[in-house]
């Protein structure tokens, strides 16, 4: 039947496809999931995200979004593939199809992925431009 590309998928599915991959597996409750999903829908009802997914057969092979959006730039991330669909170049494409749409838009693209896929995002044109470090909240006792 062959892939087909859905620029306005259920958010709800989108959630738990990332939640059910290896991008976010690792900070799963049921909290973070339901504020997750609560902050993809407001942003993409505000104009600020756009999320991707490729499908085949009408399951989800792959997802891709820009969950950052300003009048000149665009942040990709939580790209996920689904085991099964994975070296089929699912997750390539739609990146690279969502930076081109960006660019043609005049909008700088900057990605951020998790530590150990730096050669997947190289091999798409993309170079590593620095690092980026976070600060974690002590949690209350």
């Amino acid at each position: 039947m062959g892939f087909l590309l859905n620029e306005s998928p259920s958010l709800l599915g989108v959630t738990e496809f990332l939640w059910g991959g290896g991008s976010l597996a690792a900070h799963h409750d049921r909290r973070s999931t339901d504020t997750f999903y609560s902050e993809i829908c407001t942003m993409r009802n505000r104009g600020l995200a756009e999320i991707w997914t490729l499908e085949e057969s009408g399951v989800t092979a792959a997802t891709a979004g820009a969950y950052a959006v300003t009048g000149n730039a665009a942040l990709l991330s939580a790209v996920e593939t689904a085991p099964a669909f994975r070296g089929k170049g699912c997750a390539g494409a739609l990146v690279c199809a969502l930076a081109r749409r960006f660019c043609e838009q005049g909008k700088a693209v900057c990605l951020v992925a998790r530590p150990g896929v730096e050669g997947f995002y190289e091999k798409l044109g993309f170079e590593q431009r620095g690092l980026t470090y976070g600060h974690a909240a002590p949690e209350n006792d």
